[in-house]
């Protein structure tokens, strides 16, 4: 079975994770670091993409269980099962269009989710970013991955 840094195992807490739409603050250490590249803004995750190439797959591993200070009737845990949605795309600098790839996949308490653009769709051109966002609730990435190819 694969490990990840947080999710239902341990009661919805992803230390030292990145929150994405984060509502309110959480009951343990996040992080404020996103890696290499990367910037946090308004609740998204933002990544530098390296131009001449094309962008073939992005990986993030992420979950939305949220930990909780009391027992939930619902799971008899500290938790609360969360709805989140996750967006993954390309924002174009020339027209500051993004071009979703991933939309409105379901987050689970902990995996991954990857997906990449239409091969004739992933030329990184200078300035272009990739645009990580969470909608509908609250989500938490333990990591992220990229893929490429050269032109």
């Amino acid at each position: 079975m694969p490990s990840y840094g947080g999710g239902s195992f341990n009661e919805g807490k992803y230390l030292k994770a990145i929150p994405l739409n984060q509502t309110s603050p959480a009951l343990y250490e996040l992080s404020g670091d996103p890696g290499p590249e990367a910037v946090m803004k308004d609740g998204k995750l933002i990544i530098k993409l390296d131009s001449g190439k094309k962008l073939l797959q992005a990986e993030v591993s992420i979950g939305d269980t949220e930990h909780l200070d009391h027992i939930n009737p619902k799971t008899g845990r500290h938790t609360r099962l969360g709805y989140a949605k996750l967006y993954i795309g390309i924002k174009r600098a020339k027209t500051g269009d993004v071009e979703w790839f991933v939309k409105n996949a379901n987050i689970p308490p902990q995996g991954v989710i990857a997906g990449g653009p239409l091969l004739e769709k992933g030329g990184i051109e200078d300035g272009d970013e990739l645009i990580v966002e969470s909608r509908a609730d609250t989500s938490y990435v333990m990591g992220w991955r990229l893929a490429y190819k050269s032109k």
